[in-house]
Parts: C-alpha cells; sequence; structure tokens
C-alpha cells in the first residue's frame, strides 16, 4: 500500500471522529504513542532517554508521561522514575552560584533544544495539517468532513486554510463558519434550557460546552501562526 493511501485512510479515520479537531487528535495519538513506545522498554531503549534528557521536558508532557503510567499497567512508576531521576540530576548540574547562574535552563541549542515531546507533537502537527489540505481537494474527503460531527479548531483551520489550494479555500471557510454556528447554536440552546421556566429536557446539546472548548484556544492572542 502506498505511504499516500494510508495517510488518507489515516485523515478520513480521523475526519470521522466526532466533535474533535482531527490536528489535536492526530497530535495527542503521536505523542501517547512516542510515549508508550520508549517507556514500555525504557530501560533498554538509550536513544528515547537521551532525547528526552537532551531538552528536559514541558510541564504538559512530564503530566501526560505521569496519566500515562497510572493508566498502563505495563509502563508503570520504574521507567518515570528513572527518567525522572536522570532529568533532576540534570537540573542540579545546572545549578551554579551567583545570581543570574543560579538556575539555568537547559541549552536551547539545535541538538539539544527543547522538549523532546513537544517536538513529536509539532512534526506531527505539521504533517497533518499539509495532508488535510491537500485531500480536502478530493470530493470523497470533503463530502466526509462536511457530513462529519467533527470541527478543526481556531488554530488548526487556520493552518490547513493557509496550505491549501485557493479553488477550495471557499468551500472551507463556509463550511468551517457553518459548524461553529451550529455548536454556537448547541450553547444557546442549552443556556436557555437552564432557565427556571424552561420545561423542555435537555437533550445532546448539553455537550456543546465540551465541544467549544475543543474549537477554542488559541497558541497566540496576536492570531499569528506558529
Amino acid at each position: 500500500m502506498r505511504v499516500e493511501t494510508v495517510v488518507e485512510s489515516e485523515v478520513v479515520e480521523l475526519l470521522a471522529r466526532a466533535d474533535i479537531c482531527p490536528v489535536c487528535s492526530a497530535r495527542s495519538k503521536a505523542v501517547d504513542g512516542w510515549i508508550y513506545g520508549a517507556f514500555y522498554n525504557l530501560l533498554h531503549n538509550e536513544d528515547a532517554r537521551f532525547r528526552l534528557k537532551s531538552g528536559g521536558l514541558c510541564r504538559e508532557h512530564s503530566r501526560r508521561i505521569v496519566e500515562m503510567a497510572r493508566e498502563k499497567s505495563d509502563i508503570g512508576s520504574l521507567p518515570v522514575s528513572v527518567v525522572f531521576k536522570e532529568l533532576l540530576f540534570g537540573q542540579l548540574n545546572l545549578i551554579g552560584p551567583g545570581e543570574r547562574k543560579l538556575f539555568k535552563r537547559v541549552s536551547s541549542s539545535r541538538n539539544t533544544g527543547g522538549c523532546h515531546l513537544c517536538e513529536v507533537s509539532r512534526e506531527s502537527e505539521k504533517r497533518y495539517v499539509i495532508a488535510i489540505a491537500k485531500f480536502f481537494d478530493s470530493e470523497k474527503i470533503r463530502k466526509l468532513y462536511e457530513e462529519s460531527y467533527s470541527i478543526l479548531c481556531i488554530d488548526h483551520a487556520r493552518e490547513v486554510a493557509a496550505s491549501m489550494r485557493a479553488a477550495t479555500v471557499e468551500w472551507f471557510v463556509t463550511l468551517q463558519k457553518s459548524k461553529i454556528e451550529s455548536v454556537i447554536e448547541m450553547l444557546e440552546r442549552y443556556i436557555g434550557k437552564n432557565d427556571y421556566r424552561n420545561t423542555s429536557p435537555i437533550g445532546e446539546e448539553r455537550n456543546a460546552w465540551l465541544t467549544a472548548s475543543r474549537i477554542i484556544g488559541e497558541t497566540r492572542v496576536t492570531g499569528r501562526n506558529e
């Protein structure tokens, strides 16, 4: 099977998931997959340990590692303890004399800079933004997105639109607006049904706030892309 066919099947699967941004979903799956693959046999995986130690861990991904260690018994706390010990030794070695050197950060050079899981996340995000933009040229994929409850979040909708052909942008912008308007209508219905005078039962609109939470939340207040 060609790589392009495999990627398209993954995009189809992502677009079929309800109420979740497909790029956010792919990004989370990539990070979780890397964590599982690394920590399942971490004591014999020197490359994974090196990558984790080189740039340290951000708060978000150290928290996710802990969550997965609790969720998956075949990971557990032992390999996480090993990595955290090594990271703390690294932090200990950065502490030096002088006001400016007391608590230094890990070097931000090309080879050792930044949380490796953030890099995994960024690479996955970039790959699927490009793939979705490309596959939206297909009538089959456009129809799938039109008929699904899947909706791209604000950041990824902007990036997908910037990566797609001009001929497809108008379709995408119109549909994205329609999907967001549908969520707003659901929110208004839920808010209205919480009025003490309301006698209608609350239905599917009870989860509209969760859908909204997965759409909003731009990473930059300026609105510029990463």
